[in-house]
């Protein structure tokens, strides 16, 4: 009867350690199941190392500026408040720029080639940086600007990649001649006013465009002085410039909600059809005068491959 007992209890915690165990598979599967479709459904989605344009969104928050390789037409570069973040094939996948650009808010971005490629990218957290290996190494270039310089909007002329120009906040604007070795204040006045975008005249590099809160401004004079251009003045703030590359009297604005174009060195604006996002950041291929880039806050990138006649 002793036997018969133990050999039933036997039976039967051998059947509770099996029913134990089943429920502690199942469980584990559960648990595996449901951190996979986590991982899945939320958390930022990978494809070989790079990103989808959500997780650009995701990562960089706000985009502020974009570039172009000189190289290829499809290299592109945004900065963004999170970051530097570069795209291989024409902005449909992503990957993050590792370095010194890593994490900080690059506000400004600035491709040129003569010989090597050089990179300038400017912001809250760096004041302006230099890069001649695509971005792996940078070079802090703040000599001259003001202490812990918040650099917002940066243009550099076409032709010249050591002349430079950088809008302070509250300070105005500074301009450098040795690619930013040294920089020298120019446009106090201008600490008066919100600038989104500087553009250099390409054919006349005395002539520069602001755009700014208070509409479209000109100097004829480096940069000295600077007026408002009051026939028809943009009401919307000019968030991005592009003088076009093969007639400067033609400027692209990029405004929220959309796009300006002027034919007349800003005189007049219209719009222009077809683009209904907020055109953060305007940009042309060096090598191919008539492709033309736009860089939505969305994250899209419109491309125009007539000199700006059409958008896609």
């Amino acid at each position: 009867m002793v036997m018969k007992g133990w050999r039933l209890m036997s039976e039967k915690v051998s059947v509770i350690i099996n029913i134990t165990i089943k429920v502690i598979d199942r469980l584990v599967i559960a648990a595996t199941l449901a951190l996979a479709l986590n991982l899945y459904f939320f958390a930022p989605h990978t494809y070989g190392g790079s990103i989808v344009k959500e997780e650009l969104l995701d990562r960089g928050h706000h985009l502020h500026s974009m570039a172009v390789l000189p190289g290829d037409p499809e290299t592109i570069l945004v900065g963004a408040h999170g970051g530097l973040f570069k795209s291989a094939d024409g902005g449909e996948t992503w990957e993050e720029v590792t370095g010194d650009a890593a994490n900080a808010d690059v506000m400004g971005l600035s491709v040129h080639r003569k010989p090597d490629q050089v990179i300038y990218a400017s912001g809250h957290d760096i004041g302006i940086m230099k890069s001649i290996d695509d971005g792996r190494s940078w070079v802090s270039l703040v000599k001259g600007l003001p202490k812990h310089p918040d650099v917002h909007a940066m243009a550099t002329n076409p032709n010249n990649s050591d002349e430079v120009y950088v809008w302070v906040v509250g300070a105005g604007l500074f301009r450098s001649l040795d690619g930013g070795r040294g920089w020298s204040l120019i446009s106090p006045g201008l600490a008066r006013a919100n600038v989104f975008s500087v553009a250099v005249h390409p054919g006349r590099p005395n002539t520069i465009y602001a755009g700014t809160s208070a509409g479209f401004l000109a100097s004829r004079d480096g940069g000295l002085r600077w007026k408002i251009v009051k026939e028809k003045s943009p009401a919307k703030s000019l968030l991005s410039l592009l003088i076009h590359p093969e007639n400067p009297r033609v400027i692209f604005g990029g405004t929220q909600g959309g796009m300006l174009k002027t034919t007349d060195d800003g005189l007049t604006w219209n719009p222009v059809d077809g683009v209904r996002e907020d055109v953060v950041a305007l940009a042309r291929h060096h090598i191919e005068p008539k492709r033309l880039y736009g860089l939505t806050s969305k994250g899209n990138i419109l491309k125009s491959h007539d000199g700006g006649d059409t958008w896609k």
